[in-house]
């Protein structure tokens, strides 16, 4: 069974995506912050990182610059409202970015497809 670590500072959405990733049979750890997200990396050892970029505090971006330095082949999913932001995904070394949405389909079928 596949782990999935989530990243998101928003409670409901964070707790929409776990259910959600549940449900289809992966196992689910969440946190609220890029701090988190790097504390709890290395007991956690996710498969995959579904991260928000707009955050307090650690932004995803930076969350990310530091992930890769600790596990660099850990997959990284950008889950953000940001549009804007989808033209740098792989500059900043992120395998897949997904505009957020109430609709989970197309953050579980990426899930599915990388982890």
């Amino acid at each position: 069974m596949q782990k999935v670590l989530i990243v998101e500072d928003e409670p409901n959405v964070r707790r929409l995506y776990e259910m959600e990733l549940k449900r289809e049979g992966f196992r689910v750890e969440s946190v609220a912050s890029g701090e988190q997200c790097l504390a709890c990396l290395d007991q956690t050892d996710p498969d995959l990182v579904v991260l928000d970029v707009l955050m307090p505090g650690m932004d995803g971006i930076e969350t990310l610059q530091q992930l890769r330095t600790r596990k660099r082949s850990v997959r990284v999913v950008l889950n953000t409202a940001c549009t804007a932001c989808s033209s740098n995904y792989l500059a900043w070394a992120a395998d897949e970015f997904l505009i957020k949405s109430s609709d989970t389909s197309e953050l579980i079928e990426t899930v599915k497809r990388l982890a």
